[in-house]
């Protein structure tokens, strides 16, 4: 089956080829109308961008290019999944990857002795464009001669090098989690957030904690207000249970947001709280499947928002680690659930 090209869809629309290159690009073109008309018939056509084209013009000034399918390396820390998130990030990168008919080859750096080892398998199978999942941990670490790479990260992290990257807005969900809990008729809902300790080290920890920490200054009264529980990661179930547990006595909220379901079972175990009659529950991280109210865990749109990104850098010839790096956040999504109910 013959390609569908950027002059076909030009011809159906009736405006010039380069209009269309440049509205599915993202680039500033015609009217808002225009590009959506553009964007439409190029997807009802099945218009696929020719990734030879694509890396053939990133690549001009590199070399390196090679024919047949454009491939690019998505580089994780550990096989071990951290919470899950590098198997939903691969995912969803690799099936935004197969839409714009490219190939993503998953790497590890346990795999390897030094980074030295993974550079060099990287240039062998002509791989230059990557993207370096979220790294936890000090070691193993990646150092490649970024130079010869186009490249950007998931997650933000002290371990990871200083390139363009992709994250879901932990903070701001927190605050869309505060806000919907108040706007359902909760007066006194309660933050419970765990924090990873050493060595592991996630932005997401701080983001969370900053902002839980400015709600509870900017409470609506004192008397409403309601200090944060932080609990340790690394403590033990039975020590978190007991410190939420004492928590949640000692203030009685009327709604809480958890870091994740764990916290709901503190509140039926450990405090014998009845949800929701009793009190209402969120999480800042859960999925459809949990039937919990809460904020709406992405690492598939991450994933995918960073092959979007990888595949910008290499349209506008961006190598090695940029000057200033930028933070793009994806949106957090809420999720209704009968843990949290409507209380008015």
């Amino acid at each position: 089956m013959n390609r569908v090209t950027l002059s076909q869809v030009a011809r159906v629309v009736g405006v010039s080829k380069a209009t269309v290159s440049r509205a599915l690009a993202g680039l500033q073109c015609h009217s808002p109308e225009t590009v959506v008309r553009i964007k439409a018939t190029a997807q009802k056509l099945g218009y696929r961008p020719d990734p030879m084209m694509t890396a053939i013009a990133a690549l001009r000034w590199r070399g390196g290019g090679k024919s047949g399918e454009l491939t690019f390396g998505f580089i994780s820390q550990f096989r071990r999944a951290h919470a899950g998130m590098d198997a939903g990030n691969f995912a969803g990168a690799e099936a935004r990857a197969a839409e714009t008919g490219c190939r993503l080859d998953h790497f590890f750096m346990e795999d390897y002795r030094h980074s030295a080892a993974l550079q060099r398998t990287l240039l062998a199978r002509g791989l230059r464009g990557l993207i370096v999942a979220a790294f936890f941990e000090e070691q193993p670490a990646v150092m490649l001669n970024w130079n010869k790479f186009c490249a950007v990260s998931i997650g933000l992290s002290p371990y990871q090098p200083p390139l363009h990257a992709v994250a879901q807005d932990a903070h701001d969900g927190v605050f869309m989690a505060w806000r919907k809990a108040l706007d359902y008729g909760y007066r006194r809902p309660g933050f419970a957030i765990g924090l990873h300790a050493l060595p592991v080290h996630v932005e997401d920890d701080e983001n969370r904690q900053s902002a839980a920490l400015f709600l509870h200054q900017k409470d609506r009264a004192p008397s409403e207000r309601i200090p944060p529980f932080f609990r340790s990661l690394a403590d033990s179930y039975e020590v978190r249970a007991r410190g939420f547990a004492a928590w949640y006595r000692r203030w009685k909220p009327d709604a809480v947001i958890g870091f994740n379901n764990l916290e709901m079972q503190f509140l039926v175990r450990e405090a014998k709280a009845r949800i929701p009659d009793q009190v209402g529950f969120a999480a800042l991280s859960t999925w459809p499947a949990e039937g919990i109210a809460g904020i709406k865990d992405t690492p598939q749109g991450v994933g995918a928002a960073a092959v979007d990104l990888l595949q910008q850098t290499l349209r506008t010839n961006q190598w090695g680690l940029p000057e200033t790096r930028i933070r793009h956040y994806l949106e957090p999504q809420w999720l209704d659930g009968p843990t949290l109910p409507r209380r008015r």
